[in-house]
Parts: structure tokens; C-alpha cells; sequence
């Protein structure tokens, strides 16, 4: 029995020293997602990467100042456009009503308000 109480106590301290293992990797592994140590970790990468496309982008936009010029100024006409579409169709809307009347009193299909009157 001495030796199966020995092997008994050896497989503990075993157990024991890998359990110990196991809850060191698990501190680690938490201090490691800490919300102050991922800060620590990510603000730095991501501000300089922020800084490494600003730059970027702006040698790219001073490059192209004419594109971007171009491509302003469509937009804002889109959105003045945008902005006063209703009158446009209703001028719209007008001129082809009046340019429909005047072709059919040149073809002679309606007559003008003149002829109207005249007609019994």
C-alpha cells in the first residue's frame, strides 16, 4: 500500500503544479484583455495608422485638386438641383405644353382662340 500512497501523492503534486500553470495562463490571458492594456495596446497602432492614411490622402488630394474641384462642384449643383426640382418640372411641364399647342396650330389640327370665335 505504501507505494500506491506514494504514486497517490506524486499524480496530487502533479495535478497540483499543472492546476497552478493553468490559473497563471489564465491571469495572463485576462490581464492581456484588460480594457486598460488593450488601450494601451491599440490606441498607439491605430493613431498611427490614422496618421499614416491622413497623410496619404492628402499628398493624393493635392495631386488631384482638379478632380476634386470637378467633383465638388457636381455635387453641390446635384444638390441644387435637388433643391429646386419641383419648380424646374413645373417650368418644364409648361414649355411642352406650349410647344405641343404651337406645333398643332402649325399643323393645323387646333385652331387658335381667334378661329374660335369666329366659328358659329
Amino acid at each position: 500500500m505504501s507505494n500506491l500512497k506514494k504514486q497517490l501523492a506524486l499524480d496530487k503534486a502533479l495535478r497540483d503544479e499543472a492546476r497552478a500553470l493553468i490559473d497563471a495562463d489564465i491571469a495572463h490571458a485576462k490581464t492581456l484583455v484588460a480594457p486598460d492594456n488593450m488601450r494601451e495596446r491599440t490606441v498607439p497602432l491605430a493613431s498611427e495608422k490614422a496618421q499614416s492614411l491622413l497623410s496619404g490622402t492628402r499628398a493624393s488630394a493635392l495631386d488631384n485638386k482638379g478632380t476634386i474641384a470637378a467633383v465638388a462642384g457636381a455635387a453641390i449643383s446635384a444638390g441644387i438641383l435637388w433643391i429646386v426640382r419641383e419648380p424646374l418640372m413645373e417650368l418644364f411641364g409648361q414649355l411642352t405644353a406650349s410647344g405641343e399647342q404651337d406645333e398643332a396650330r402649325s399643323n393645323g389640327s387646333i385652331n387658335s382662340p381667334e378661329d374660335a370665335e369666329n366659328t358659329p
